[in-house]
């Protein structure tokens, strides 16, 4: 805060969590360290540092490929209250104003297409009625194993049909 003769400036210092991770995390990644030795030799032109030494790219933040940054980024954007799970076009808009990573882009749309409480499976296993005609899709893991697939075609398929008469 500071007072002149024009009345009061009041500054807000709070910043995001993340924006501080970033910053932090910088330095913990080998290609963002070369690209702040290029800015800092004025080798590169779209990278700079701002006054607090971190690196941007046309004034957005780099962010570090470390640990799990990148997908609480991700998380944070798709589950702020400010948005109804956007997709992958809008968040990539908003997120593109702020940060800059390789494969920004790939990264986000990844992320929307695979619901938030399957990314641990990776298959679909389908299971077809031929007297019905229909069909169940059980979403899997490819690592899982026979009598993993047993305990869920009986938590879903026995518990909502009974016991089939054959299986082919």
């Amino acid at each position: 805060m500071s007072i002149s003769n024009s009345g009061v400036t009041v500054q807000n210092g709070a910043e995001a969590s993340l924006v501080v991770d970033v910053k932090k995390n910088q330095d913990s990644d080998p290609i963002i360290l070369e690209l702040k030795g290029a800015a800092h030799n004025e080798r590169v032109e779209v990278f700079s540092h701002g006054g607090d030494g971190v690196l941007r790219y046309q004034s957005r933040l780099c962010v570090p490929d470390v640990g799990e940054l990148i997908q609480h980024i991700l998380e944070e954007a798709y589950n702020s209250r400010y948005s109804v799970h956007p997709g992958a076009t809008k968040m990539y808009s908003d997120l593109r104003e702020v940060y800059r990573w390789n494969g920004m882009k790939r990264d986000i749309a990844d992320f929307v297409r695979v619901p938030r409480i399957h990314r641990e499976q990776d298959s679909i296993w389908v299971i077809v009625d031929r007297m019905t005609e229909s069909s169940r899709f059980m979403v899997v893991k490819t690592t899982d194993s026979t009598q993993d697939y047993a305990k869920i075609y009986i938590n879903e398929i026995v518990r909502l049909h009974g016991v089939s008469l054959s299986i082919i």
